[in-house]
């Protein structure tokens, strides 16, 4: 018999998949570079001077388009994500009555990831007339804990024997799988009344409950899904004939 056991913790990258989708859909014309302005700082009362990304010309691209490199700048660091994953297997093997072997092995893939992301606040500049404005206006915070199992048996049977010149195997069995994926993830926001705070760009408030958000303005949900299979495997014969030197 035997066992094995292997554990992994992963600090996982931020996704830049729709990012990348935005960059095949804006027009070539945004300008990649930045413009310094002097802007109200939208955590505080305070001035500042910030170098600004471009924002869209509205005349010419208005179909829910973002400018990449606007959104890249502001958000690749507002994600934390961990993934923790243990995978076990343990098979055992016994021989009997001379041509008989039983084989039993399971195996067990378990994981979690915990997944969170803050959307702060950041300005752009208007192309068209060369102006700041405030283009993310609503902080929030999402949080997901995602779980997976996964886990299989399989029992195989096996008879060997020599007939003289001829060997036969017969090999025979059965196999599940199940499958299992659970998520719940909410949403907590800033309110949109006017001495409404917005949550601080500190990931140590980066959960639902940071004491910010607005209760109304909170959203919950969750999904999960199962899948189980149940294979036979039929007894087939192996027939061969030793060869003579």
């Amino acid at each position: 018999m035997g066992v094995s056991v292997n554990a992994s913790r992963q600090h996982n990258p931020y996704g830049a998949g729709g990012v990348l989708d935005q960059a095949r859909k804006v027009m070539p014309q945004i300008s990649s570079g930045t413009k310094r302005f002097r802007i109200k700082d939208p955590y505080s009362s305070d001035s500042l001077d910030a170098d600004l990304y471009s924002g869209l010309n509205v005349a010419l691209q208005n179909s829910g388009v973002v400018n990449p490199i606007l959104e890249i700048e502001n958000s690749w660091d507002k994600t934390i994500s961990y993934e923790y994953r243990y995978v076990a297997s343990l098979f055992t093997e016994v021989n009997f009555l001379k041509d008989f072997n039983f084989r039993a092995s399971w195996y067990a893939d378990v994981s979690n990831i915990n997944y969170r992301k803050y959307q702060p606040l950041y300005y752009a500049y208007n192309p068209m007339n060369n102006t700041p404005y405030l283009y993310s206006t609503k902080t929030s915070v999402y949080e997901s804990d995602e779980n997976y199992r996964k886990f299989q048996q399989d029992y195989i049977l096996t008879y060997k024997k020599r007939f003289g010149e001829h060997s036969l195997t017969a090999l025979g069995g059965f196999t599940t799988y199940y499958f299992g994926h659970f998520q719940q993830f909410g949403t907590s926001s800033q309110g949109t009344g006017p001495n409404d705070l917005p949550i601080p760009n500190d990931k140590r408030l980066w959960y639902l409950n940071n004491g910010f958000g607005k209760v109304l303005e909170q959203g919950a949900g969750s999904n999960q899904s199962e899948n189980t299979t149940v294979s036979v495997l039929p007894v087939y014969y192996i027939i061969t004939r030793a060869s003579i030197s």
